[in-house]
């Protein structure tokens, strides 16, 4: 029997196909029609390459089921051949190039992207995790959050990927003092659209504005996961942590000129969430502490992740121990 949160995935998937497809015949489909449709998807920029992957292996299987079943001649999926993966290693900021994305943050207006940035680089949590986060989350007392939600990219709010998941963590100094100033910030803001901040407020949040009797009425969101990911590429290749292979203006649909990126590479914002484990592993933290902080399953999962950086860990401890001898 398969887990809540697989078939959670699955009815993700599928909402991914008819935006992407609409409901088409799927007995007509052609695979040239498929090819297209991923090419406006990466043109767009809708989706990322994993994401059009997986959509493509869900859509494979549906249609591998009605050939099964005798309700269409063949499988257009087959013919299709999506770019090889590229799996690369683990990236990780260094501490002196975390404590510059640190100092470029603190000197930024506060704001629900610099929060969430800032939770990325500071607690190692999920993109999700983060955006999923309430102020019932915080405790300023403590100072520790607590992860019970995520807030996937479907616009779910959903339980966290596993049971450990679901953990209570520190913060630091500077991450504290941070939120409690962005608490009254954000207040200041909600007052001046006449909106209530409460414990279910999001952290991270957006103001939407809605048509109502009479007028517009603001009313409070959580920020979608795919708008923060285009505010960080354009962040980080402001701050020179990434870079754009080309730019292209472009008129949206309202009549106005804007300027689209293309080709964009650097830091990434689930590479803040290893910058904290590669930090943690290099200043000696235990590993069951970094398994409990980061929210793997097991500890074992956070030694098979992140094993080469605990091999060059060690071979520092070596070395360090040869020169103490040898003093």
């Amino acid at each position: 029997m398969g887990s809540p949160l697989a078939y959670e995935r699955e009815g993700l998937d599928i909402r991914h196909i008819r935006e992407l497809f609409g409901n088409p015949n799927f007995d007509r489909l052609k695979s040239d029609d498929i090819r297209a449709v991923y090419a406006k998807a990466r043109k767009d920029g809708r989706f990322s390459e994993s994401e059009i992957r997986r959509i493509h292996i869900k859509l494979k299987q549906i249609m591998e089921d009605a050939v099964d079943n005798d309700l269409v001649g063949k499988n257009p999926c087959r013919a299709v051949k999506l770019p090889k993966q590229n799996v690369e290693a683990r990236k990780a900021l260094s501490a002196e190039e975390a404590a510059r994305l640190l100092t470029v943050l603190l000197e930024e207006k506060p704001s629900s992207f610099i929060t969430c940035t800032m939770l990325l680089l500071l607690c190692g949590l999920r993109k999700g995790e983060a955006l999923g986060l309430s102020w019932e989350d915080y405790d300023p007392d403590a100072k520790t959050l607590r992860i019970v939600k995520q807030y996937t990219n479907d616009r779910t709010l959903r339980p966290p990927k596993s049971k450990m998941s679901r953990r209570k963590i520190s913060v630091g100094d500077e991450l504290a003092d941070y939120l409690d100033r962005w608490k009254a910030i954000q207040r200041s803001e909600f007052d001046s659209f006449a909106v209530g901040q409460t414990g279910e407020t999001p952290i991270v949040h957006s103001i939407g504005i809605a048509d109502v009797p009479g007028g517009k009425r603001a009313f409070v969101t959580r920020m979608d996961g795919h708008n923060y990911s285009r505010a960080f590429r354009l962040f980080a290749v402001k701050n020179g942590f990434g870079s754009f292979k080309e730019s292209r203006e472009v008129v949206g649909s309202d009549g106005a000129a804007r300027t689209r990126y293309t080709g964009y590479s650097g830091l990434k914002p689930h590479e803040l969430r290893h910058t904290q484990a590669t930090l943690l592993v290099g200043a000696n933290t235990d590993i069951k502490t970094i398994q409990a902080r980061l929210g793997h399953a097991s500890p074992s999962t956070t030694l098979s992740i992140y094993s080469h950086f605990i091999e060059a860990n060690d071979q520092k401890a070596a070395s360090a121990l040869d020169n103490l001898l040898k003093g």
